[in-house]
């Protein structure tokens, strides 16, 4: 429109619309041919392998939940049913799959009230000698890893400060080793000693005994790394191993506590067998996850392969090369236009759809281009360059463009006299007839495969600007004559 070819900020039309400059980023790739036909379908396939991939992972991540974090509660609901005589105490299910199992055998299971009476309490029981036994593990961990410590300690101070021995040991490497025949000479000033010095030679074997003892010292220490790291792990095992048996402990407390009213034995069977019948219910029907981790690791293949062929870098990498094509197209054009920057290489900005001129200084984008003379020849050879590649590419993209009064900024309409320039500056005139024979040179240079038509007061008087010239609307004349138009009489 009149009012687009000018603009500074917007190069495309109803670039300003909402959600239209985001279309236009979208699309543009394609219609480059920077991405192929089939590169829509992969996307939506894509899109569809990851949501069925979403869906698998939630189903998986629900059972490891179930699978995982449930054995606590199963393993708790098994304690209460053992002390009071539902299950065998001995029974001590370490996955979950077992703990559910076990459940289920206590669900349907019916216990005279004799032998009830008689295995109350006998889980309570078992974990508290359980518990009492991990604590004495715990402490014999502790005195272990406490020893161990105090050993790498050790450890790291005698080699520190042999090391230190040994640096103040080497220096009697400095003197001749004559010197041992008179131990009673210093080996510096040659004087006579009050007292007798070691000789050299003992000096030395005590160097290279203190570099073995040294030696031996550093060779173990990753002996001693490793004993220390397995009783920190044990130490942590044994911690949670403890800490799962006050969690069954509290669970039989808590039991006996609510159950304490209930003289019925026969109720309180009934009341843990609920509870338990309730956990089975509520848990979700599990098949052998096996077939779905395959399916998932299929999916991950799937998806791996077609984002390595939808690559963003791939397609930026195809775009940079077809923006660079463009954007030689643009320079040459500005030069021939004389517009402002045109000294400088140009580009399409495909991020913020518009043109950049990549200066010393910087880059410079259209809104700071200076002029609408500018604006208006920057839109025309950012077109052009544009129609130019989908016509050579033969890519899906109409084959015309249509461009509203460019000639506004220098033959406003005020100054418009049967479409005569008498009244413009030579200047102003010369820019126009330049902007309309590059129009020219770019239609013939493509022709028949592209189409410019333009709407505008400007009628220059040159033969190959009258030769293009196909309607004056003058005088009353329209473009869409009245004869076009449906007859309303009936």
């Amino acid at each position: 429109q009149q009012s687009e070819v000018i603009s500074n900020r917007y190069l495309f039309h109803s670039q300003g619309e909402q959600f239209v400059p985001q279309a236009i980023k979208d699309t543009l790739p394609y219609f480059l041919g920077a991405v192929d036909d089939t590169h829509v379908a992969k996307m939506t396939e894509l899109r569809d392998l990851r949501h069925e991939l979403r869906a698998f992972e939630r189903r998986l991540a629900e059972h490891e939940a179930v699978r995982g974090g449930g054995i606590s509660r199963a393993q708790a609901l098994l304690s209460e049913a053992q002390d009071i005589g539902l299950s065998d105490p001995n029974i001590v299910p370490s996955t979950w799959e077992d703990s559910v199992e076990a459940l289920r055998r206590v669900q349907g299971h019916t216990v005279e009230p004799e032998e009830e009476l008689a295995g109350e309490g006998d889980a309570f029981e078992r974990l508290q000698q359980e518990r009492l036994a991990l604590s004495e593990e715990l402490h014999r961990i502790k005195d272990q890893f406490a020893a161990a410590a105090a050993l790498s300690s050790d450890r790291n101070n005698y080699s520190h400060e042999a090391s230190a021995q040994l640096h103040r040991l080497r220096s009697i490497q400095l003197f001749n080793q004559g010197l041992d025949a008179d131990a009673a000479r210093c080996p510096l000033c040659e004087s006579q000693l009050s007292e007798v010095v070691p000789a050299v030679s003992d000096l030395e074997n005590s160097i290279r005994l203190m570099e073995q003892q040294v030696r031996t010292v550093e060779e173990r220490s990753p002996q001693m790394d490793r004993v220390i790291r397995t009783l920190s792990e044990r130490m942590d095992d044994a911690k949670r191993r403890l800490r799962d048996n006050r969690e069954a402990l509290e669970a039989i407390q808590a039991s006996n506590a609510r159950l304490r009213t209930i003289r019925d034995r026969a109720g309180r069977r009934a009341h843990v067998q609920g509870r338990i019948g309730l956990y089975l219910e509520s848990l979700p029907h599990l098949e052998d996850t096996s077939d779905l981790k395959l399916q998932i690791d299929e999916l991950k293949q799937k998806i791996l392969r077609l984002e390595e062929e939808l690559s963003d870098e791939v397609v930026q990498e195809r775009l940079q090369s077809i923006l660079f094509i463009l954007g030689r197209d643009m320079s040459a054009w500005a030069q021939t236009l004389r517009l402002e920057h045109s000294e400088h290489p140009l580009r399409l900005d495909l991020r913020r759809l518009t043109v950049v001129a990549d200066t010393p200084n910087g880059p410079i984008p259209m809104e700071r281009m200076g002029s609408g003379e500018n604006w208006v020849g920057y839109h025309l050879i950012a077109h052009f360059a544009l129609h130019k590649w989908f016509v050579e590419q033969d890519r899906p993209v109409p084959r015309f463009l249509f461009i509203d009064q460019p000639s506004q900024v220098y033959f406003p309409a005020d100054k418009d006299v049967d479409g005569s320039m008498e009244g413009i500056a030579n200047e102003d005139r010369e820019a126009v007839a330049r902007m309309y024979r590059l129009a020219l040179d770019v239609v013939q240079l493509l022709n028949p495969g592209l189409q410019i038509i333009m709407t505008d007061h400007a009628d220059i008087a040159e033969v190959w600007f009258q030769d293009c010239v196909i309607e004056r609307w003058r005088g009353g004349a329209k473009l869409v004559p009245d004869d076009w138009l449906p007859s309303t009489d009936g």
